[in-house]
């Protein structure tokens, strides 16, 4: 039937390709070991019909040799049978036909069919194999005949001066190692009685080093002329890589197994054997070649691992499939190798010596392949073969690489890697030595504390934090170490977790019950409280050193103290601090004047960095690091320099170039980013965030938020939002509670208080720790969603004003119960504190915005309350209570709509002490204002020239103190509200009263913002103080004064509130640094205006005021002349009409 089928395929063939028909020139013959199987053959073991010699092509098959051009490897490891399976089936006709049609010829068509079949096939035939008479009848035809020609002129030019033994001896022992024509040549020409076996031996080694199978084939002659006491173990190896070469896998073995048995050494090739056979995935043989090396190892009495049979098997590059395979292998068949405990199988021998390789040879990789390695230790798991330095190896490799060290949005592998290390130790109850080492889990104590993983939350019970590690280790190892413990209170230290830190330190204290004589120990119990903000206790901590324990106060310990005070805003408390410490006879370092340039910066105070820089002790290098040159970027930001502030950031750019500065620049252009994206600058923005590319500037988490509050600042909080889902995971950069609190802070001013919820539920969800920011945001978003929720009950019902929110006290209840000092321990920006010192941030800060919300409904008694709940809560040990400025203002509003004008001067008196203290300057002592002079001015009168266009010409405006230029609007909105309160009062001298307030906050330095200024001008105009009134707007507001808007009657344009017909845009508002006039301010103006005309025009009085207001505020009046008339507007009709 095959041959009817053959003659069909041919006829066919013949009329579909019309091709001439070709002869089949080559016989069918069956498989080479066919002929070579003798009787003695038939007790071979199963895996002997796997190593039948085979070629790779046919041109080896034919020459003897590779494919032109094509290198061998030179152990013959990497070679493997190639030939066509089952080829002997097919006719010679289909074979030729098929042969004819295939487009890629023989490989292409043998890759196809190998396919199809299972790539760790036991037992292939083939119906060719080249043997070692093949190669040798073909040897001369492999050889290049120039080469030839070469070697036969280069033998007579020897031969003239020397004898062909001597000559094969020198070239033996040359550097020249690819001369084995000429070596196989003198070696032929020799008589067989002066070819000595050492000789023989050095030829057989020489012959080693080709890469030709035509001289590995020689090789094989050369051995078997040496007798087996003349052999070496080289010789064995280069036998052994001969016949690798030939790809004769069964003879390797067998001389393999007689080197064992013979071979006077180590390194006769079981290394190159075991990594073919691993390569090949012939695992019956892999286990017999390592059993004979075993026997041998053990015979000769060797100790110790032995290494160097996995050095070839290591560089394998199929290595990890190999792996795969072999745990394959040995799932199937492992019951036939017996095992015990004191003496385990080969297959777990074999095992243990090639799984550290693949391990090394994983880690080893700049991205290892994670898959396979977590699926090779399930594998390894499954059959109980992992140990421990498999465990160790693997993670201390992956926790000495940087992806791993940093935080990265995928699988965290070395988590899940020691997860499974630690549940299989408690499955083993830590049998024969099974559980993480101390070293392992210091390091990932290290590793923890890094990333702030300090707890464990109740919806991740398995995960792996510091607290999990410190149990492990009391599980595995007992009482903590003293390093540990060190460790410990160091990392909790940062966290802000003082009970921790006492606790370990009593541990400490109980294994060291001497005296401690190390400051190393005692620094934690001052950081812990800096952290905090805890002023007090850290005074404490620092004295209990010298008085307790003995030690005097190190330059540590004194910057501890000097950073506390700079944290908490305290610039007289900072300053004292550092003229004690040179007073202490310590030597101030670079981290001693840091804190003091933070201060400063943060008040805008140029002068005095550029004076710290210039007084600093010589041998004291504040200049050259990053963190203390930052500080004048951030000193020019607040003075409002911002083109200084690019300039100072240029400079560090240039001396980074020029290795000059250390550090990272990151923070300094952080500081610029978060300025132009507060002040709602994109361009800016996004020309800072160029350059950081541009300029190679790693991005990080502070630089995010600042895109984000770009974005926000514009009301675009759902690209924001973006960022922080998609844009920051996939940069691999960590989203923190800041971030969350930017973007529940951006829905809520856009009033889509539902998805400020969910924003912090996302928070919640991914088990990010709040900050005082975002408990702040989400006060807020409950607060104003309840609001909405009782108006939507109650519409129109004027008692709901004063309804209690039930749901927002219930959540400041539990805000309360979860705040702790701890809290302020977070390295984060602050979000919505408005500039309040962090030590007042919490919970200072919930109370006063609960306050403003009551204060605002009406409900004042409700106010009081949460005012003596504060007060409680933040009483010091002797009971005294310092209401932060926030609060006070917070609390003046609610006075002011319960008409309690009393206390809102009392609450005034304490606002003007604390902003003294929050405007000072290094070197400055401004006025306290509490302590101004009150005698009352001269009568108003509208004839009178008193105006406060030159405030700084009279005797009580000279020598303003000096304060903080970014802090100037600080008794903003108190000023307002004590200025209502004043107004508010039947007081025939109220007016004076404001107008003498307003004119010592301008001498002191202070500034108003633009809805102070113009409700002051309002109040002079309908006061009669025109002439005040009239250059207090041309001053102040008329500059910035955008010019109305004449739309045509058709044209429908929402108005921006309070602004109404003027040409400006929300972002003009937004500046809260601009002022200029409000409508309602020019209709009064309009109104004053107008009577001073008919005042002028009745010529009542002697002097007129008219001429004078045109003189002094031309622009003014232009304004009010062109004011459009609108006879049914509202405030035109009250004040015109």
């Amino acid at each position: 039937m095959l041959e009817r089928a053959s003659t069909c395929l041919e006829s066919g063939g013949r009329q579909l390709l019309h091709g001439t028909k070709q002869s089949t020139r080559s016989r069918r013959m069956l498989h080479s070991a066919f002929w070579h199987h003798g009787a003695g053959d038939l007790s071979l073991p199963i895996w002997w019909a796997s190593v039948i010699p085979s070629t790779t092509g046919r041109t080896t098959e034919h020459r003897g040799l590779g494919r032109p051009g094509e290198k061998q490897p030179a152990d013959g490891i990497h070679a493997g049978q190639n030939d066509l399976l089952l080829d002997f089936l097919y006719p010679m006709k289909t074979m030729a036909l098929i042969k004819r049609i295939s487009g890629g010829g023989w490989e292409s068509l043998e890759s196809r069919r190998k396919r199809q079949f299972a790539g760790n096939s036991i037992r292939q035939y083939s119906s060719r194999s080249s043997t070692i008479q093949e190669y040798a009848s073909h040897g001369s035809d492999g050889i290049n005949a120039s080469e030839e020609a070469q070697d036969v002129q280069e033998v007579e030019q020897i031969l003239r001066t020397s004898n062909a033994r001597s000559a094969l001896r020198a070239l033996l022992r040359s550097e020249d190692k690819d001369r084995q024509g000429l070596a196989l040549r003198l070696y032929g020409i020799m008589d067989d009685s002066k070819r000595a076996p050492d000789l023989r031996a050095d030829l057989l080694d020489y012959l080693a080093l080709s890469e030709d199978p035509v001289h590995a084939s020689r090789s094989l002659q050369v051995f078997d002329s040496l007798h087996t006491e003349s052999r070496r173990a080289s010789s064995y190896r280069a036998v052994i890589s001969g016949h690798l070469k030939l790809h004769m896998v069964g003879r390797a073995v067998k001389l393999h197994d007689q080197a064992v048995d013979h071979a006077p050494g180590l390194g006769f090739g079981t290394d190159i054997l075991l990594a073919r056979t691993v390569q090949d995935n012939q695992w019956d043989l892999a286990l017999h070649v390592f059993e004979a090396f075993i026997r041998f190892w053990d015979r000769e009495g060797l100790t110790g691992e032995h290494k160097g049979v996995w050095s070839v098997v290591s560089q394998l590059p199929s290595l990890f499939s190999n792996a795969a395979s072999l745990l394959q292998f040995a799932k199937q068949f492992r019951h036939n190798f017996q095992s015990t405990i004191e003496k385990p199988s080969v297959l777990e021998e074999f095992i243990a010596g090639m799984v550290p390789r693949v391990i090394t040879r994983a880690v080893n990789v700049a991205d290892p392949n994670e898959v396979f390695i977590q699926r090779f230790f399930h594998d390894l798991r499954s059959l109980g073969l992992l140990k421990k330095d498999y465990y160790e190896k693997v993670l201390f490799k992956l926790l000495s690489m940087q992806q791993y060290r940093h935080y990265s949005n995928r699988p965290k592998l070395h988590i899940q890697l020691y997860a499974q290390y630690r549940d299989e130790a408690i499955e083993k109850s830590s049998h024969d030595g099974f559980y993480p080492s101390q070293d392992l889990l210091t390091a990932l104590v290290k590793l923890m504390g890094r990333h702030h993983s300090f707890y464990t939350y109740a919806s991740a019970k398995n995960s792996i934090t510091m607290s999990t590690l410190i149990e492990d280790w009391h599980r595995f190892h007992g009482r903590l170490t003293k390093k540990m413990l060190l460790l410990l209170m160091n990392s909790f230290a940062r966290a802000g977790d003082a009970e921790k830190v006492h606790g370990y330190f009593a541990e400490f204290q109980a294994q060291e019950p001497g005296p401690i004589k190390n400051h190393l120990y005692l620094w934690p119990l001052l950081y812990v409280h800096s952290r905090r903000l805890e002023i007090s206790i850290v005074q404490k901590q620092f004295e209990r050193m010298s008085e307790e324990f003995g030690l005097k106060p190190d330059i540590v310990s004194w910057n501890i103290l000097l950073h506390t005070y700079a944290r908490a805003d305290d610039m007289d408390g900072t300053l004292k601090c550092f003229d004690d410490l040179v007073k202490s006879g310590s030597r101030p370092d670079k981290w001693s004047f840091s804190p003091v340039l933070d201060i400063c910066a943060r008040r805008g105070d140029v002068e005095a960095i550029h004076d710290l820089f210039a007084t600093a002790p010589e041998n004291v290098y504040i200049q050259n690091h990053t963190v203390t040159r930052a500080a004048l970027v951030l000193a020019y930001v607040n003075s409002n320099d911002l083109p200084a502030a690019e300039a100072a950031a240029g400079v560090m750019l240039k001396d980074k170039r020029e290795g000059i500065l250390r550090g990272s620049l990151t923070p300094t252009w952080n500081i610029l980013l978060t300025e132009y994206a507060a002040r709602a600058d994109l361009e800016s923005t996004m020309r800072i965030y160029r350059s950081m590319q541009a300029e190679n500037i790693p991005l990080d988490s502070l630089s995010y938020s600042a895109l984000m509050r770009s974005l926000i600042v514009l009301r675009q909080t759902d690209r924001a939002y973006k960022i922080l889902r998609k844009t920051m995971p996939n940069n691999n950069v960590r989203a923190y509670a800041h971030h969350y609190a930017l973007v529940m802070a951006g829905f809520i001013s856009e009033l889509q208080v539902h998805r400020a919820l969910e924003v912090h539920k996302r928070m919640c969800d991914r088990q990010i720790r709040s900050t005082v920011s975002s408990r702040m945001a989400y006060l807020k978003a409950k607060a104003l969603a309840e609001v909405v929720s009782i108006k939507r009950k109650s519409p129109g019902d004027a008692n709901t004003r004063k309804a209690r929110l039930v749901e927002v006290e219930e959540g400041l209840r539990e805000i309360l119960a979860e705040s702790d000092p701890s809290d302020l321990a977070a390295k984060q920006p602050r979000q919505g504190l408005h500039g309040m010192p962090l030590n007042q941030a919490s919970p200072d800060g919930y109370f006063e915005f609960l306050i403003v919300l009551y204060g605002t409904r009406g409900a004042y008694d409700v106010c009081r309350e949460l005012f003596e709940a504060a007060a409680v809560t933040r009483q010091d040990e002797h009971g005294n209570y310092e209401a932060p400025l926030r609060l006070l203002v917070a609390l003046m509003n609610a006075h002011y709509y319960a008409n309690e004008h009393e206390e809102i001067r009392k609450c005034w008196d304490l606002a003007q002490k604390q902003a003294a203290k929050l405007v000072r300057l290094r070197g400055s002592s401004p006025a306290d204002l509490s302590t101004v002079s009150t005698t009352p001015l001269s009568e108003p009168t509208p004839i009178v020239e008193r105006s406060l266009v030159k405030p700084f010409v009279t005797p009580k405006t000279e020598g303003i103190a000096k304060i903080a230029r970014n802090r100037r609007d600080l008794l903003s909105r108190a000023v307002r509200i004590y200025m209502r309160s004043i107004l508010a009062q039947k007081d025939p001298r109220k007016v004076s009263k404001v107008q003498q307030t307003i004119s010592s906050l301008i001498a002191d330095g202070y500034v108003l913002d633009n809805q102070t200024w113009n409700e002051f001008i309002q109040a002079l105009a309908r006061s009669g103080y025109m002439l005040d009134a009239f250059t207090a707007c041309e001053a102040y507001l008329m500059p910035n004064f955008p010019g109305w808007r004449f739309d045509k009657p058709w044209y429908k344009r929402q108005h921006v509130p309070g602004y109404e017909r003027m040409d400006t845009r929300s972002a003009d508002i937004r500046n809260k640094r601009s002022l200029m006039p409000r409508y309602k301010t020019l209709v009064i103006m309009a109104a004053a205006l107008a009577y001073v005309r008919r005042a002028h025009d009745s010529e009542a009085t002697k002097e007129s005021l008219l001429p004078m207001l045109e003189r002094l505020a031309p622009k003014t009046i232009y304004a009010i002349e062109t004011m459009p008339a609108i006879p049914d507007d509202r405030l035109q009709k009250k004040y015109l009409l």
